[in-house]
């Protein structure tokens, strides 16, 4: 997919910003590719291009920037060409990171946000390594029949400001043996 990410700088602030670019890189994690930008003449609103099919993986590219004050929006390029209003289409708050949820949905066992057994589908319904390997039929999610990933893990320093969410749910009965 295509999305328009539309940065609004603070004033004075596109100078640690291209210092940033030039001494870190525009940090794009894999899976998201960079196409076009362009900026205001006035160098308060940048318009980049971006192409993947991860809405995740842009979200992390975003981290990569947080503290030089840039406020973000995407929208979905194809939504973004109709003649809808773009509120419909563009998020003008914070970009909506993932909610960490804090336990696998099927056994109930604890997933803290560093867990590296945690699996998520697509709606990020959660689940351990373990479930989904042995209660989860071809390691698709019974909510929504989407495939399993690995979780990432939200770094450190990013959960002061982007805290996981506290919402356990557990549902067992979604869950059946897997039979060898």
């Amino acid at each position: 997919m295509l999305f328009m990410v539309i940065e609004t700088f603070p004033a004075g602030a596109v100078l640690p910003i291209y210092r940033h670019l030039n001494t870190q890189g525009r940090g794009l994690p894999d899976g998201v590719e960079y196409i076009d930008s362009w900026i205001t003449a006035d160098f308060r609103r940048c318009f980049q291009l971006m192409r993947t099919d991860n809405v995740a993986l842009l979200q992390r590219w975003v981290l990569h920037w947080e503290g030089l004050g840039v406020a973000w929006r995407s929208c979905r390029s194809r939504p973004a060409r109709t003649p809808a209003p773009p509120s419909r289409h563009c998020s003008t708050r914070t970009p909506r990171m993932l909610e960490l949820r804090p336990n696998c949905e099927c056994c109930g066992r604890d997933l803290p946000p560093d867990s590296t057994q945690a699996m998520i589908c697509t709606f990020e319904c959660t689940w351990c390594r373990d479930c989904a390997a042995t209660r989860l039929p071809n390691g698709v999610c019974p909510n929504c029949q989407g495939n399993l990933v690995p979780r990432p893990i939200r770094p450190a320093a990013m959960l002061a400001r982007h805290p996981p969410t506290g919402k356990r749910l557990v549902r067992p009965e979604r869950c059946v043996a897997v039979v060898a």
